[in-house]
């Protein structure tokens, strides 16, 4: 390879050497940044974690609303990001060019490997 072919871009060696980071390290250190809605939300299942472990109010004997309240708060995001993620799977299979779009449940056969 000659000089002239060489990327003219920086590697990450000059870059960590430089103090400067990759974009996409940029960018994932933005995503990872804890709002104060994050903390608010740990904090909550925090407390509803711990009124579970004390039986602080539990109307009805064999289940805990508090945890359940707890459950719910804490994994809103994940509960979210799932049901956006089966949405979007939904439409890509109603695409009439979808490879799964043509098949029936009638083509769908288990295949069996020998053994």
């Amino acid at each position: 390879m000659d000089q002239r072919e060489r990327i003219k871009s920086a590697t990450l060696v000059e870059q960590a050497e430089g103090g400067t980071t990759a974009p996409a390290a940029e960018e994932r250190e933005r995503d990872h940044v804890l709002s104060r809605v994050e903390a608010a939300r740990i904090i909550v299942v925090a407390i509803a974690a711990a009124a579970v472990w004390l039986h602080v109010w539990e109307p009805l004997p064999r289940v805990s609303l508090i945890g359940i309240l707890g459950v719910l708060i804490g994994g809103w995001p994940i509960f979210k990001e799932a049901a956006e993620n089966a949405a979007i799977k939904k439409r890509k299979l109603n695409q009439p060019n979808s490879p799964c779009a043509s098949c029936s449940p009638s083509t769908l056969r288990a295949v069996t490997v020998p053994r």
